[in-house]
């Protein structure tokens, strides 16, 4: 072999060993001397099931699943019979246990030796990977309109969640906490929070999380993703933790993404009921103790259940994408899951034996800082309600959502003026503040169906007075302004549904704490 043939050949062997459609290389008299390592896992035969073999007893195509093999459409045992298939042509591949596979088969001549003999090279697509990734598509598709649909829900239902809550704290602020009707307000109070808690987890679902990565206990997640996904089941759940538990460093959308899909695998693999144990534990592994993790302080979140367990045969496949052994399954929860683990440094593990059930093991990696002192305040609610002074301009279009705003802000001390869209309130901030009494904040719906919003309204008012102190009220609580308010121009965010203490304490930092 010349120099030149000698790179040809070695590009040749690089394209066919990375390639992922299977490669054969048939040689004149019909028999295999090459292939790559795609045609290995396409049929799962080994070496001596290949090499040197006739290409029809190892590559047993068929017109339909049931029609004629391919050798009885030619009268010679070689792909010289078949030179039509120099275009794709569908066929069936006949795997082990008598499984037929949809494929595309190319025949094309590679060579031609001395005297005039052919070389052939027979290249074998799975369809049926073009198939999942069309219904792949299909189900992304499905998953936008939903996360479309299931916002606007949300929106919405806060809305009538905040006229609920607001109602609730201004009764409360007529009563002795001695009062009988106290308690039954309070209760009132935490039931829309607990509903607020649901529409914040249909959302993570539908649409995922797209906050930053921070310090974040776990124990916290798992409890309210274990009573969302078994609310109304027959399966009975126990949560364990280590008294000091330590912080992981992670997106918390994301991680209640993973415990989420563990927990859905946990529910269906006990369709008679059962018990779902998990257990959150500070663990310090030496090197190689954990396959794929280096030594260092993790935080393991085991999930084990008493249900039909998976075989030995299927569990070494089951962080593959698309790999299900479901009938209406997708394949991608585990392989999603392992996926968000490894990018925080972590991993997944899974024990399981039939009928016995199974164990996941989950390792992140201890955050190197904990969590502050400012982000332990604000992970607590504070009930403090502060009253203040000055006049306050709202915007919301729902009528009674206007109405409760205002009702709270008068409560709290504050003067109101209500507009229902942006370009009233634009005109109304400026009459006022060219008037000499201008208004101290503007409280902005971001949403306004056919009309004007309150980003576009806060933008031209920021231009207008640099001045301006702008809060954001949304019940799209994971929209780019509401994660990101600075970079919109706001002062803060009062997410949906709000209770009088929320608003009274942005108020006040912005109001009295900044004028001081």
């Amino acid at each position: 072999m010349n120099k030149t043939q000698t790179e040809e050949y070695r590009l040749f062997e690089t394209l066919t060993s990375r390639a992922t459609d299977a490669f054969v290389c048939i040689a004149p008299d019909g028999s295999i001397y090459k292939y790559n390592p795609a045609f290995i896992q396409l049929t799962g035969l080994n070496k001596e099931d290949v090499i040197g073999r006739n290409w029809m007893d190892v590559v047993q195509l068929y017109d339909s699943p049931e029609g004629l093999q391919v050798q009885e459409l030619g009268v010679q045992n070689s792909p010289s019979d078949l030179v039509s298939w120099s275009e794709p042509t569908d066929l069936y591949l006949m795997l082990k246990g008598e499984k037929s596979l949809s494929v595309e088969v190319t025949i094309a001549q590679i060579s031609s030796t001395a005297d005039n003999l052919q070389e052939w090279i027979m290249i074998v697509k799975d369809k049926s990977m073009h198939g999942q990734l069309e219904s792949q598509m299909q189900r992304l598709s499905s998953l936008e309109s939903l996360s479309l649909l299931t916002g606007g829900i949300a929106h919405d239902f806060n809305n009538l969640l905040t006229i609920v809550l607001g109602n609730v704290s201004i009764a409360r602020l007529g009563l002795q906490e001695s009062d009988t009707h106290a308690d039954q307000l309070i209760l009132a109070e935490k039931a829309a929070m607990q509903a607020k808690a649901l529409t914040d987890q249909l959302l993570r679902l539908a649409k995922g999380d797209t906050s930053a990565a921070n310090a974040v206990t776990l124990d916290d997640i798992v409890e309210e993703c274990a009573q969302f996904i078994f609310c109304g089941t027959n399966i009975s759940y126990s949560v364990e933790k280590d008294e000091k538990l330590w912080s992981a460093h992670v997106n918390q959308g994301q991680i209640a993404q993973v415990v989420n899909n563990l927990m859905i695998n946990a529910r269906q693999a006990m369709p008679q009921g059962g018990v779902l144990r998990v257990c959150l534990e500070n663990k310090t592994l030496k090197s190689a103790a954990v396959e794929g993790l280096k030594a260092g302080d993790y935080v393991c979140i085991k999930f084990s259940d008493n249900g039909m367990g998976i075989s030995s045969e299927d569990i070494a496949y089951i962080f593959d994408p698309y790999y299900t052994t479901k009938q209406d399954g997708s394949g991608l929860g585990l392989a999603t899951s392992m996926s968000i683990i490894r990018k925080y440094g972590g991993i997944i593990s899974a024990y399981s034996e039939l009928g016995e059930g199974t164990t996941f093991k989950t390792y992140l990696p201890r955050a190197e800082q904990e969590m502050t002192v400012q982000e332990a305040m604000d992970s607590v609610s504070n009930d403090t309600i502060r009253k203040g002074s000055g006049r306050i301009l709202i915007m919301d279009d729902m009528e009674a959502m206007m109405l409760v705003a205002g009702e709270i802000l008068e409560a709290l001390g504050y003067t109101t003026l209500l507009t229902s869209n942006g370009e009233e309130a634009i005109e109304s901030y400026k009459r006022a503040k060219e008037s000499g009494d201008p208004f101290d904040a503007v409280v902005f719906d971001l949403t306004v169906p056919g009309g004007m919003g309150g980003e576009e309204a806060c933008k031209i008012l920021r231009g207008y007075d640099p001045d301006l102190v702008a809060i954001a009220t949304s019940g799209y609580t994971n929209s780019d302004v509401m994660l990101d308010y600075t970079g919109a121009g706001f002062n803060a965010v009062i997410p949906k549904p709000y209770r009088i203490k929320e608003m009274s304490r942005v108020l006040h930092l912005l109001l009295n704490e900044s004028a001081s």
